[in-house]
């Protein structure tokens, strides 16, 4: 009666048979889903990596441009401070040349 002889053992194999298949489809499933879950959580950590990234990248262009401000901010104050240092040096000298003429004129 092992052997399943009759009617009752050819279904209780064909069941059993069944039943490991639903098992295997099963299991099958689960690994498929366990893998995409590893592979959205992999590309979910990759796409933090890559914000990461993308804020640090951000910082440093935005303290590069803070940077190149304050050096075109100070260039340009120093130039200011030359034009008017070289202003009142040529009023300076205008002055002394129109006190000369004016001596001149007087001798």
């Amino acid at each position: 009666q092992a052997r399943g002889i009759g009617s009752d053992g050819v279904y209780a194999k064909c069941e059993i048979i069944r039943l490991l298949r639903s098992a295997e489809q099963e299991d099958g499933l689960r690994s498929e889903a366990e893998e995409q879950a590893r592979k959205e959580h992999a590309a979910q950590e990759e796409r933090k990596g890559a914000e990461v990234v993308a804020e640090a990248e951000r910082a440093r262009l935005e303290t590069e441009a803070e940077a190149e401000a304050e050096r075109m901010r100070l260039e340009f104050q120093e130039k200011a401070r030359r034009q008017h240092e070289a202003d009142e040096e040529r009023q300076r000298q205008e002055a002394e040349d129109e006190a000369e003429r004016a001596r001149v004129e007087l001798e």
